[in-house]
C-alpha cells in the first residue's frame, strides 16, 4: 500500500448528508438554498459541493482517452508563407495544423511541402464548396497516407452569412458527390456560432444536433467521421459536461440513422480564434 494510501486510510468517509450538517452548522442560521446555491442560465441549480453516493446514473461518454491535441489555425494567403508558418508551429509545440483556404487557386502540394505526414492530423477549412478541390484534397491524402480532414459546412454557412454558398439544392446535390468520393472525413458543423450569438450550452446542443440530423436526413452516403467546431467559455466543468453530453447525444443520434462512427470536436476558447484545441 502506498504512502497516499495509508494516510487516507486514517480518516473516516464522510457521507453528503454529514457535509451538508456541516455547511449548515458553518452558516449560523443563514439559509442553505439562499446562500450557497446558485442557478445558471440553463436552468442547473449548482450546488457547494457534490458527494459520490447521491450519484444514481452513470453516462459513459466514450471519448477516447489521451485524446488532447493543440490544434494551430493559419489563414492561407501566401503559400509559401503558411508553409513556413506551419513548420514553425509543429516546432514550438502545436500538434495539429488547421488550414483556412479561401478559394480554388491555393495548391495543396506547395501548401503541404516538407511538412510531416505521418504524425500530424491536418485540417483544410473551406469557406466555399467545390467538388474539384475536394477531390484534390483528398487524392493527396490517399496518394501520401496523410491524415487530412476537410471542415465543409453549408448549413454554417447558412447560419452565419444569411445566405448559401449558391442554394439548397446546389449545396447539398455537391455535398453528395463529395460524400460518394472522399476517401476522409469531409464534413463539419460550425457550432461555436451559437455560443457567440449567446445561446446557452442546452440551446447550443439543441442547435447543434438540429444542424447534424439536418445532414443526416439528406446525406444517406455519410460514412466518416464529422467534425463538429465549438466555442467555450470560462465556466469549465460546464464546458466539460458540454462536450461529454454532446458525444452523448451525438451517438444517439447517429444510430438512429444506422450509422457507426464518432465525432471529431475542435473546442476554441470564446472570442480568442487563434486558440484551439482539437478532441479527436
Amino acid at each position: 500500500m502506498s504512502t497516499t494510501n495509508n494516510l487516507f486510510s486514517e480518516f473516516e468517509a464522510l457521507s453528503s448528508k454529514q457535509w451538508k450538517q456541516q455547511i449548515q452548522y458553518e452558516l449560523k442560521g443563514a439559509d442553505y438554498n439562499e446562500t450557497l446555491v446558485w442557478e445558471s442560465p440553463e436552468g442547473i441549480k449548482v450546488k457547494p459541493f457534490y458527494h459520490s453516493d447521491e450519484f444514481e446514473v452513470k453516462l459513459n461518454s466514450n471519448a477516447p482517452e489521451n485524446a488532447f491535441a493543440i490544434l494551430q489555425n493559419i489563414f492561407v494567403h501566401d503559400v509559401k508563407k503558411s508553409n513556413e508558418r506551419a513548420l514553425d508551429s509543429l516546432h514550438r509545440g502545436a500538434e495539429n495544423i488547421r488550414f483556412t483556404i479561401e478559394n480554388e487557386t491555393i495548391s495543396i502540394d506547395d501548401l503541404m511541402q516538407n511538412l510531416p505526414l505521418k504524425d500530424t492530423t491536418y485540417y483544410f477549412h473551406l469557406p466555399f464548396l467545390s467538388i474539384d478541390f475536394a477531390t484534390k484534397i483528398s487524392n493527396f491524402a490517399a496518394k501520401h497516407h496523410a491524415k487530412f480532414i476537410m471542415l465543409n459546412d453549408p448549413i454554417g454557412q447558412l447560419t452565419k452569412d444569411g445566405n448559401w454558398f449558391e442554394n439548397l439544392e446546389k449545396d447539398i446535390e455537391k455535398l453528395d458527390a463529395i460524400a460518394a468520393t472522399s476517401s476522409i472525413n469531409f464534413l463539419s458543423i460550425s457550432a461555436g456560432i451559437y455560443q457567440n450569438a449567446g445561446a446557452n450550452m442546452v440551446q447550443q446542443l439543441a442547435y447543434t444536433l438540429a444542424h447534424t440530423n439536418e445532414y443526416f436526413n439528406r446525406i444517406p452516403a455519410i460514412k466518416h467521421p464529422i467534425t463538429i467546431e465549438v466555442a467555450v467559455g470560462t465556466n469549465y466543468f460546464f464546458e466539460i459536461a458540454k462536450l461529454r453530453a454532446l458525444r452523448i447525444l451525438f451517438n444517439t443520434l447517429e444510430k438512429e440513422y444506422h450509422h457507426n462512427f464518432d465525432c471529431n470536436i475542435i473546442a476554441t476558447l470564446l472570442n480568442v480564434p487563434k486558440l484551439f484545441t482539437t478532441i479527436t
